[in-house]
């Protein structure tokens, strides 16, 4: 099979190739009304082939070719914060550190690294991209009143789930609440607890603040 043979054939209906063919990268382009759809294809542990979702760069898949950690299109506000968080947590450990009691001190780290780690999920983890296994235009054919096709993205998505597409990121998503650039992409099924982690621990640490300002007694 050459790289011809591959560009002409549906790449939804693709499922598997020779173990000696899926080492080669291959990038086919489908022209559709509406914009175009570009599916890199790469091999997996030389058995399956994967695709890319819109504008997300895909960190890891999990082992059924699903995105797993990604970053959106807006990943240089999600470097940005990060690297923000990264200096704000170690400064304001060590000023707390310095101005208040031990206990207090813990305290305020703990909950300082709970909002970092909270952050970083929600910017990296699949917000919930259309599935894999789906991608197969007989199942619109056969189950028409469970599946259809986004007319933008082209992707297959499940009727009885609360699809919306972003254009930003060029894709659906599942449960979709809002497009977010400080978490760099969507912000949907997958990833918004992590999402409402990071906005309630950051309500928490300025209550927390306030607080151990009141209480502060340098440490000399």
């Amino acid at each position: 099979m050459n790289e011809e043979e591959y560009k002409t054939k549906d790449y939804f209906n693709i499922q598997k190739v020779p173990q000696k063919e899926i080492n080669v990268l291959l990038q086919s382009k489908r022209q559709t009304s509406n914009n175009d759809i570009n599916i890199s294809i790469q091999s997996i542990n030389n058995r399956d082939i994967i695709f890319t979702y819109g504008n997300y760069k895909i960190l890891k898949y999990d082992k059924n070719g699903d995105p797993l950690f990604l970053i959106g299109p807006d990943y240089a506000y999600f470097y940005f914060l990060f690297l923000l968080n990264i200096i704000y947590f170690f400064f304001l450990s060590g000023v707390i550190i310095y101005l208040t009691k031990l206990i207090l001190s813990i305290i305020g780290i703990i909950l300082n690294l709970i909002q970092l780690i909270t952050f970083i999920i929600s910017g990296i983890k699949n917000p919930g991209l259309p599935k894999r296994e789906i991608q197969n235009e007989i199942l619109l054919q056969k189950f028409p009143n469970k599946y259809q096709k986004c007319a933008l993205c082209q992707f297959i998505v499940d009727k009885s789930k609360h699809f919306v597409h972003c254009n930003v990121c060029g894709c659906c998503c599942e449960g979709y609440d809002h497009h977010c650039p400080w978490t760099s992409k969507c912000v949907g099924k997958g990833n918004i607890y992590y999402f409402h982690g990071t906005l309630i621990m950051v309500c928490i640490i300025f209550i927390y603040l306030i607080i151990a300002v009141i209480c502060a007694q340098p440490n000399i």
